[in-house]
């Protein structure tokens, strides 16, 4: 993503990265492996702080589909991923599956996640979604 949607080589721009933990838990170097020569000028300890480096037209850099896609001042630079993907687990303890609070809960989110799958795995384009 990126504010700029001027994007010829993505090796020659300023790259906004996490920050090595987070960095681990979100793509685990395989960043690296996709853009070859990707120098990250600015890190950062949260999807949010690159939300906003990538809003102030800072740079490049890597958003979930979800979080990119409703920004207006953003652009794609390149399609989906997919060795970057992550799936999505709502984990309960089997104790409190049948707890009615707990079954609320749960059924509430999955039926409101449901309708937003195509934007949460990037297939939805931004027309779509105004």
């Amino acid at each position: 993503m990126a504010a700029n949607s001027q994007i010829n080589n993505l090796a020659d721009h300023s790259w906004i990265g996490a920050e090595d933990s987070l960095a681990q838990a979100l793509y685990s170097n395989k960043l690296q492996y996709k853009f070859p020569g990707v120098k990250f000028h600015y890190r950062v300890n949260t999807l949010v702080g690159i939300l906003t480096a990538l809003n102030n037209d800072m740079g490049v850099g890597t958003l979930f589909c979800f979080m990119g896609d409703t920004e207006l001042n953003l652009q794609r630079v390149h399609p989906p991923i997919t060795e970057l993907a992550k799936d999505l687990w709502l984990l309960t303890h089997p104790d409190l599956r049948q707890v009615a609070r707990i079954k609320i809960f749960i059924d509430f989110i999955a039926n409101n996640l449901k309708p937003k799958t195509d934007l949460i795995e990037g297939k939805v384009c931004r027309d779509k979604l105004l």
